[in-house]
């Protein structure tokens, strides 16, 4: 057999097939990126947000709600019950901005989150308040008739029950 007929390479086809196959690995594996990236910035504002609205539930459950030396109730100014459409609208007192990494933001700067909460009466009880705590995305702040509940990830919806403390 002479050496022109050996067959010691690769064909032109050959090499036309695994070039395909790569390209196709390639592209899928470009794809399998983007998506990871796209969950990754999504798991970020759905953290971000569940953390800012575990945070003003913690604020809110710090303050003055108990009894004084003389068994009177004792209340903070901002533990009073909020007016209806609290969570739904942005009603002074009972919302603020936040900037991308969880910063107040009064009026300077870009907001990234708006931060709604109500409180409540617990029907049958003069003692117990039922605080809820609504964040979500500027981007999305002004849909009407959310009632307060998350509709994608990227919102959290936080709620406590507190009873006074005893002096």
């Amino acid at each position: 057999m002479s050496r022109l007929e050996a067959s010691d390479g690769f064909s032109l086809l050959e090499v036309l097939v695994a070039c395909a196959l790569l390209a196709t690995g390639i592209v899928t594996l470009a794809q399998l990126v983007t998506v990871s990236m796209r969950a990754n910035v999504g798991s970020r504002a759905s953290i971000t947000a569940s953390t800012l609205a575990v945070q003003k539930v913690e604020e809110l459950r710090a303050l003055g709600w108990g009894w004084d030396a003389n068994g009177a109730p004792v209340s903070d100014a901002a533990l009073e019950p909020s007016p209806p459409g609290s969570l739904e609208n942005d009603v002074g007192g009972y919302v603020d901005y936040v900037d991308e990494h969880g910063t107040r933001v009064d009026g300077a700067g870009p907001i990234a989150f708006v931060r709604r909460w109500s409180v409540q009466t617990v029907p049958g009880s003069t003692d117990a308040i039922a605080i809820t705590v609504f964040v979500l995305p500027r981007s999305r702040a002004g849909i009407a008739n959310r009632a307060g509940r998350p509709q994608s990830p990227d919102e959290a919806w936080v709620a406590t029950i507190r009873t006074r403390s005893l002096p």
